[in-house]
Order: C-alpha cells, then structure tokens, then sequence
C-alpha cells in the first residue's frame, strides 16, 4: 500500500478512528430509530431528540441557539435562533424541499419573524448527505443544510481533545446509544462501576480483553515463563 495519500484525505490516528467508529454508530442508530417512528407517524421522538441535539450542534459549530418555542409554544418558522446574528435553525425528519420552502415562507410573511433572519440552517435528522436537488437556495435568505453526517465529519475534523470533549457531551445527552466505558491504566485494570464484574476469571479476562490472569495459577506461571 502507497504511503501516499490522495488528494483531500485524511489519514487518522487510532483515537480518532475509534471516536469516528462511536459517532457513526451513534448517528446512523439515532437516525435509524427517528425514521421508523417518523413513518408510523410518531413524531414525538423527533421533537424530543431535538432537544437532546441541541447541545450538541451548538457545541460542535461554537453556537448558542437559543430555543424559540419557550418564548412561543409551536413558534412560526425556525424552532431556534441566535438573534446577535440573525441566525435560524430549524431541524426536522423530513427530507423535501416543500419542507424547507414552507420554513422559508413563514419567515418571509409572518410580522413577528419579518426581517429578523439573514441566515437559516436547516438540520435534518438523518445519517447522509442531503441530495442537492431537495435543496432551496432562496436569493433572499442564506441556508445551509446539515446532517448528522455532517456533525460526525465536523467534530472529526477536529483536534482530539475537542473530539473527547464533544464525546462526554454526546454520552451524557444520549448513554442509552453508547456502550459502557471500561477504561485501562498502567497500574491496572478499572471498569464501569454500571457493569457487572463475572467472578469467573475466564469471563472476566474476555471481559477486559486481557490474558494477563488465569484460572490455573499453575498454568499462567508456564504460559509467562
């Protein structure tokens, strides 16, 4: 294999292929569950990981949104905004420019919104890129459209500290959608106080993922000399 790479790749280190492995998990099983219970018309779910969301994006790109439908219950338009910079964010489960357009038009005619937004970002709650021909690139407002691909690139591209970061931020909005930490140390070994400790010393090495103890003391003390 070529030590060189191609034009525009990346080639990460081993922390960051294993926190791409999470968040890609993460988003394609979040995705993956919002469009089943979108399509049995259970839109519940989509509102309330919106709100477990939130956190996240705003982290990842360095925003403060600040969420509309406290001030206004079912708020017109853009369910978050940053008023400083006349920024809007809406986020749905629904892929179609129809969507994005009606969005659009409510901020165009309604006299509380009128004139407050030169920038909406369009979330869609889905694990791919969002095809360019569902796209709406109006001349009067400028939109962007994210995904949680685009969140998972976002937060890659970043240094490992702010992948980290971002990481504990994730586990705490959604530990249901990632395993229980086991971490290792040079002295020992120290596992996730939530996991259940087998007293089987067989199952505990597989637990570990480790060789280092034996069922047979005898047998460990010939298999290490």
């Amino acid at each position: 294999m070529s030590d060189k790479l191609a034009a525009g790749e990346i080639r990460l280190k081993p922390e960051q292929m294993k926190n791409r492995d999470k968040l890609v998990s993460f988003a394609v099983t979040l995705a993956s569950q919002i469009k089943m219970y979108t399509r049995s018309n259970h839109n519940d779910i989509s509102i309330a990981q919106e709100n477990s969301l939130l956190p996240l994006i705003n982290y990842a790109w360095g925003k403060q949104f600040e969420n509309m439908n406290k001030v206004l219950k079912n708020h017109p338009g853009c369910d978050y905004w940053k008023p400083v910079e006349r920024l809007g964010l809406q986020m749905t489960a629904i892929v179609a420019k129809k969507k994005y357009q009606d969005t659009l038009e409510k901020l165009r005619n309604n006299n509380r919104l009128k004139g407050k937004f030169d920038e909406v970002w369009f979330f869609v709650l889905t694990a791919e890129r969002l095809p360019d021909n569902v796209r709406e690139y109006p001349d009067d407002f400028c939109c962007k459209y994210l995904t949680l691909y685009d969140l998972v690139e976002i937060v890659i591209a970043q240094p490992l500290a702010f992948q980290r970061d971002f990481l504990l931020l994730a586990e705490q909005e959604y530990s249901d959608y990632f395993p229980p930490r086991v971490v290792t140390s040079k002295q020992g070994y120290r596992v996730s106080e939530n996991m259940p400790i087998p007293f089987d010393l067989g199952l505990f090495n597989a637990l570990i993922e480790t060789n280092e103890w034996f069922d047979d003391v005898a047998k460990g003390e010939r298999d290490v000399h």
